[in-house]
């Protein structure tokens, strides 16, 4: 990710067992507060500080929020008319798939261990 200056409150907590590094950044004007947790080991120097230079850094050195090309887009909408088109193409596709093991098992019991025989009598 690359060099990273952040100004905030830090302490150590537990997730999911394993020790983390939590900042919490202040808000500043009118973005809000922002909290970012880091792995121990993903951490080359800490330096302590006073509240009003952490204050400052965190004006003018934020961390970047969730980008809009992170996210997946949001499932296309279907109107009432398109979804019960949908639900009945799956339900015909459905009974399709059980007509065709339901003939593929009668095909099996009909022939039974012989086979199929092609051609006439001979």
């Amino acid at each position: 990710m690359g060099h990273r200056k952040l100004g905030g409150f830090l302490r150590e907590v537990e997730l999911a067992g394993a020790p983390f590094l939590r900042i919490d950044v202040p808000e500043a004007g009118p973005r809000g507060p922002v909290t970012q947790f880091y792995s121990p080991g993903a951490i080359y120097a800490i330096t302590p500080t006073t509240e009003d230079t952490a204050r400052a850094l965190a004006r003018s050195a934020r961390p970047a929020p969730v980008d809009r090309y992170e996210l997946l887009p949001p499932p296309p909408s279907m109107s009432p008319e398109e979804r019960a088109m949908r639900e009945a193409l799956d339900r015909i596709g459905r009974r399709i798939d059980e007509l065709e093991r339901a003939l593929q098992e009668e095909a099996r019991g009909a022939l039974g261990d012989e086979g199929l025989e092609i051609g006439g009598e001979g």
